[in-house]
């Protein structure tokens, strides 16, 4: 194969996407996670973030203790906005590495709503992630420590995985698989 590829790898939450991802990094392909750059734009620029955050917590009061402890009920509208925020800037980076990387004969990127936000264009092939080991529940994920509204507002996010496994060029099942795939013609 001597045609460049821009891959995206999609799937829902722990069906192992950053997994793969850190695999091919480790066998020396440009990778580049949307789920990273989110966490990197928020933390520079907290003042968004925060007032958007602040719009969505709501406050308790403990008449037993006198105390006023905040809490966090992000929900669908909460997750809405901060997309809203966050999607055009992380596709910015996105389209800035793909520049910079454009020597690279493979491409490696992590985008969990790439059909949802609509960026499948930007690719040449969409592998659907669906690992099927037994790690799966023991992989460690940001959701873990979610309120269940905000877990629940982001898997009705998702477009159904039937529905995404027919959008997508393939099913990545196992790390065999990907690899063989990923250092196929190489």
């Amino acid at each position: 194969m001597d045609k460049k590829q821009k891959i995206c790898l999609t799937g829902p939450p722990k069906s192992g996407k950053t997994t793969l991802l850190k695999l091919a990094k480790n066998k020396g392909f440009q990778t580049f996670s949307c789920d990273d750059v989110a966490h990197q734009i928020k933390a520079g620029d907290k003042s968004v973030v925060k007032s958007i955050e602040a719009k969505y917590t709501q406050k308790k009061v403990y008449k037993n203790r006198g105390k006023k402890p905040t809490f966090g009920v992000k929900t669908a509208d909460f997750l809405h906005e901060m997309e809203q925020f966050l999607h055009p800037l992380i596709q910015g980076k996105l389209r800035q590495w793909i520049e910079e990387n454009s020597n690279e004969k493979r491409l490696l990127v992590e985008v969990p709503l790439v059909f949802e936000v609509q960026w499948q264009n930007m690719f040449d092939e969409i592998w659907f992630v669906d690992l099927m080991d037994s790690d799966r529940e023991k992989r460690n994920h940001p959701s873990d420590k979610w309120p269940e509204e905000l877990k629940t507002a982001i898997l009705n996010r998702h477009l159904p995985t039937d529905q995404k496994k027919k959008l997508s060029d393939r099913v990545i099942t196992t790390r065999e698989q990907f690899l063989k795939l990923l250092l196929n013609d190489l």
